[in-house]
């Protein structure tokens, strides 16, 4: 497992939350993020057209929000 820090901010909220998680890829990291502190879970369809990384960023972002992983050590 890798290690990521995960900001995330809401334009709804006007709140930035960072935190760390370990997970596997920075796409599962956000995913893993988005469901356990956001309550945004996306159906399995949804999935399927977010295979990579950018493209759940690109997803959050149509959403008003924006998320950002970095791997650290």
């Amino acid at each position: 497992m890798k290690k990521y820090v995960i900001a995330y901010i809401s334009l709804f909220e006007n709140e930035l939350i960072q935190t760390i998680l370990y997970s596997t890829s920075r796409r599962a990291a956000v995913l893993d993020f988005l469901a356990t502190t956001q309550d945004i879970v996306f159906e399995e369809e949804d999935l399927l057209n977010m295979e990579s990384y950018g493209q759940v960023v690109e997803q959050i972002a149509n959403m008003d929000s924006y998320i950002n992983a970095i791997e650290i050590e």
